[in-house]
């Protein structure tokens, strides 16, 4: 309660058993600013445990809590990265789920990754997997769950670099599809499907950009090369925007699947 001390005329609050006075006067605008201070403080801490209580089993939920709103698609679905973040934690929760997060350190993020490394994991994927451990750790200090200390030490793990980490497997590099096998295909496809092949061919867009298409997107004032601009792409968190051309060939394919209505997907399974 916001309270006057009439001997200083100024205000103040009790939390806790312990009295904070107010800087300036009563019911002035500095006073009743830090009152506002005090009080959001006092509430916010109430919401969270102190850092000595919190185990690496609570702070997984309430972490995978915050990336099931954080990490959606521009459609308001769930993005795969909650998956991986939820992959990532996993070893870390099997060998110190029940631990206090602030007795956490370097040597204990090398036990994980060393458990990833007897999983056969590449290379790849196990640095890829401690960055999103070491991200959640950077969450968990922002949210006061965890000492910012162990952050900063944790982010002194080197990554595993090639040829220089013993026996763990190196990925193979994901190359492009032959057109050998492309041809071999595509004559067992149908109508609507070996359009979308066709249109990927001669453009290059990606399969999401191609399934996500509609003629409400594309831009016909140039007739030698439509311009389509996809609502969602890799790049458009970055603020960049996304230009595919498509030429004559490309027209001749869409023309097969004119829609009156321009927000209606290009093709659609329904059809096909």
């Amino acid at each position: 309660k916001y309270v006057r001390h009439k001997a200083r005329n100024s205000g103040k609050v009790t939390i806790n058993g312990k009295t904070h006075y107010l800087p300036g006067d009563y019911n002035s605008g500095d006073s009743r600013a830090e009152y506002d201070r005090l009080i959001a403080e006092y509430l916010s801490k109430q919401k969270a445990p102190t850092t000595a209580n919190v185990t690496f089993r609570f702070l997984a939920v309430a972490y995978m809590n915050f990336c099931d709103v954080f990490y959606l698609n521009e459609d308001g679905k769930p993005s795969e990265e909650i998956n991986q973040v939820r992959r990532s934690i996993k070893p870390l929760l099997a060998l110190f789920g029940n631990e206090p997060t602030n007795r956490f350190g370097p040597r204990k993020l090398k036990q994980v990754r060393d458990q990833m490394i007897t999983s056969g994991l590449y290379r790849k994927t196990i640095n890829d997997r401690v960055s999103r451990i070491i991200r959640m750790l950077s969450w968990a200090a922002e949210e006061e769950y965890l000492n910012a200390n162990i952050v900063v030490a944790c982010r002194e793990v080197r990554n595993l670099q090639d040829g220089r980490c013993g026996e763990v497997p190196e990925g193979e590099p994901v190359k492009a599809v032959s057109m050998e096998s492309v041809a071999a295909v595509r004559g067992h496809l149908g109508r609507v499907v070996r359009a979308m092949v066709d249109l990927e061919l001669v453009t290059g867009m990606r399969p999401q950009e191609v399934r996500n298409i509609t003629w409400g997107q594309i831009d016909k004032s140039a007739p030698a090369a439509w311009c389509y601009q996809p609502q969602r792409h890799k790049t458009k968190r970055k603020g960049k925007q996304r230009m595919i051309f498509i030429g004559p060939v490309g027209q001749e394919i869409l023309s097969q699947f004119l829609k009156a209505d321009p927000n209606a997907f290009i093709f659609s399974p329904k059809v096909a």
